[in-house]
């Protein structure tokens, strides 16, 4: 960027499409970079929504095989507006759950704070989240610096229960993708 700083992986995903005016003294052209429109009208092809989709309007897809962060990133990104799920609730968690049968998996989460230490956001979403004060669940106490990404673990004892869990980014779980239904104008 022109002050000197880099963009991270996610603030280019998340660009807007652009024209830019391109001048010579002769000729005036305009050069359009072209990006996909962000709507989504309806689940894309391999996702679903859940059976009650009160419980979350968006489309899922369970990723391949047991992934690092970033390889999870990388896959969930190849479809557009989609990226690595940050549960909202438990009700959400025990569907998408039941939905790809996930059973006692623990599974890799997009939340992390990869961007800026100790500030967790669910990647593509832009949203907050709290892996010591998560909105379901029990959270994470530890007060590790190298680990920057984060896991629901299923409790074994408590069904109802889970643990969010602040981990090395290179271990590898199951994971799930998400896109929301987007409409179009």
């Amino acid at each position: 960027m022109a002050d000197g700083t880099m963009m991270t992986l996610m603030q280019m995903m998340m660009m807007s499409p652009t024209t830019t005016p391109s001048t010579t003294p002769a000729t005036t052209t305009k050069m359009t970079v072209i990006t996909p429109t962000p709507c989504v009208p309806r689940c894309p092809d391999g996702f679903m929504q859940l059976p009650d989709t009160s419980v979350s309007p968006k489309c899922f897809r369970a990723g391949g095989s047991p992934a690092t962060f970033l390889q999870a990133l990388v896959e969930c990104s190849r479809t557009l507006n989609a990226y690595l799920w940050c549960p909202g609730s438990l009700a959400e968690d025990e569907a998408v759950r039941s939905k790809f049968q996930l059973g006692t998996n623990t599974v890799k989460t997009g939340c992390n704070d990869l961007d800026r230490k100790d500030s967790f956001m669910c990647v593509g979403s832009k949203r907050t989240c709290n892996p010591k004060r998560p909105p379901y669940g029990e959270g994470d106490s530890s007060t590790s610096t190298s680990k920057r990404c984060v896991d629901i673990e299923y409790d074994m004892k408590r069904k109802d229960k889970r643990k969010w869990s602040i981990v090395y980014c290179n271990d590898k779980k199951v994971f799930v993708c998400e896109v929301p239904i987007i409409p179009c104008p």
